[in-house]
């Protein structure tokens, strides 16, 4: 039988992956998306593809860095960081880097103690369970948000 932190760990690569029940995951809703149309800002006002996954990155290092012991925090400063060079090349760099920090991720997920859950990542913060759950349910909410943004790219293509 799995352990919780499998479970887990199997929760948020199907939100990154494939197979979520709630419909497409964020790597399924990304296929097809080049650098042009991650870098258009088709709906005003709103984040670009690029931004979104920029920030879904953000959060990736954070979750990584905090399973293995860090006592980080949220920074606001570099939660959404610049796209700088909006080329191919750095847009596929950006989904490899992405692919890897999640396979990183799953694998110290996965050896978390289980026995270790229920506790605060900081200090009167929420427990590394909640942690985890609220990382999946974070590329749910992207995925529908870069899925939206795609559609608004394609209305302005027509």
């Amino acid at each position: 039988m799995a352990s919780e932190s499998e479970r887990i760990r199997g929760q948020i690569a199907k939100a990154f992956t494939a197979s979520a029940w709630y419909g497409p995951a964020l790597l399924e809703v990304l296929a097809g998306v080049d650098a042009k149309t991650a870098a258009a800002h088709p709906i005003a006002g709103a984040h670009t593809i690029w931004e979104v996954l920029l920030h879904v990155r953000y959060g990736q290092q954070l979750m990584i860095n905090r399973v293995r012991g860090s006592q980080a925090k949220w920074d606001l400063s570099a939660d959404w960081p610049s796209v700088g060079e909006a080329s191919e090349t750095a847009w596929q760099a950006l989904l490899e880097e992405l692919k890897r920090g999640e396979e990183e991720l799953g694998k110290v997920v996965a050896a978390f103690p289980e026995s270790r859950l229920d506790e605060p990542v900081l200090p009167d913060a929420p427990s590394m369970y909640d942690n985890l759950q609220g990382y999946a349910q974070h590329h749910a909410y992207h995925a529908g948000q870069i899925s939206m943004l795609k559609k608004a790219a394609a209305m302005v293509k027509e």
